[in-house]
């Protein structure tokens, strides 16, 4: 796998990945320093985690339990330390899902699996230094 940034001015800077036709714009904020151009590396870490859980969760319950998802999204949340390195130290998601015949148990399921097995990203951070918790909504 390979990605590719490139400085565009002041802090913003524009990445490509090799197996993407879509650029991203990355940037600090104004208070930062930044322009606010888009989402800013930490930012970048909340979607990164949302979204690959979020690839797992779908899969999980749409191919392998045969579920019909017609909407979802994540809420994604993280606190960061006060001193540098400013990691994030608590995360929190909450899954939102809508579907046909969408039951507790399978959405819980389907997010332990997610955490403990199949999402790379969660896999990423130190548990000793970011605790993740979650939740979900079925609506």
């Amino acid at each position: 796998m390979k990605s590719k940034i490139v400085w565009d001015g002041n802090l913003t800077f524009i990445g490509t990945g090799e197996n993407s036709c879509t650029e991203v714009t990355l940037d600090a904020s104004k208070q930062a320093g930044g322009d606010d151009n888009g989402p800013s590396p930490m930012e970048m870490m909340l979607m990164s985690l949302a979204s690959c859980a979020s690839i797992d969760m779908v899969l999980i319950l749409s191919k392998k339990r045969k579920k019909k998802i017609t909407e979802y999204w994540v809420e994604a949340f993280g606190k960061r330390r006060d001193e540098t390195p400013k990691y994030f130290e608590k995360i929190h998601m909450t899954f939102h899902l809508k579907g046909e015949d969408l039951n507790n148990q399978e959405v819980k399921k389907a997010l332990e699996l997610t955490e403990e097995k199949y999402c790379s990203v969660w896999h990423c951070f130190d548990p000793d230094k970011t605790e993740i918790t979650y939740d979900y909504v079925i609506h």
